[in-house]
């Protein structure tokens, strides 16, 4: 066999065993990118997130924007759930729900809804007024407190607030 022959069948041969060690790391590579999105990724552990929606409407029957927090109550177990309320509408999915159970409702009204819009910070000299340490949280303008009970059957809520 002529060398330059020989040299053209290694040539070959090389090439050959590079697309073979190129299409088989290129197997990995997709193995590996399934194996990956089967795993579920954004799986987390836990009681099951309901998906709930609702209103907010002060007792004037405005809509309120803010926060809303739907808070786990004993025996409930499971996260806090917490949305924005956006026009007196708040939403929940299945990704930051609450679970099912008993929850205390917690709203908090937007700064610019609210009376209680700055902190007070005297000027050198003066004292700040006297301050109610454990003020009730309905007590408190901007916040509103609520009990719910959430199901997959009861998912729609509409809370008129302040609750007294």
């Amino acid at each position: 066999m002529s060398s330059e022959r020989r040299r053209s069948t290694q040539t070959s041969l090389t090439t050959a065993t590079k697309r073979h060690a190129f299409g088989t790391l290129l197997i990995w590579f997709a193995a590996g990118g399934i194996l990956f999105l089967a795993s579920g990724c954004g799986h987390r552990d836990g009681p099951a997130r309901i998906a709930v929606f609702g209103t907010v409407k002060s007792k004037s029957g405005g809509p309120v924007n803010g926060t809303i927090s739907f808070l786990p109550e004993a025996p409930t177990k499971g996260p806090a759930a917490n949305a924005s309320l956006v026009k007196g509408e708040f939403k929940f999915d299945t990704g930051n729900g609450p679970v099912a159970g008993r929850h205390r409702v917690l709203v908090v009204k937007a700064a610019a809804e609210s009376k209680r819009k700055t902190l007070f910070i005297p000027a050198s000299g003066e004292t700040a007024p006297a301050a109610t340490p454990h003020a009730p949280r309905e007590a408190l303008d901007g916040e509103w407190s609520f009990t719910a009970e959430v199901s997959p059957d009861q998912v729609k809520f509409d809370f008129q607030g302040p609750p007294r």
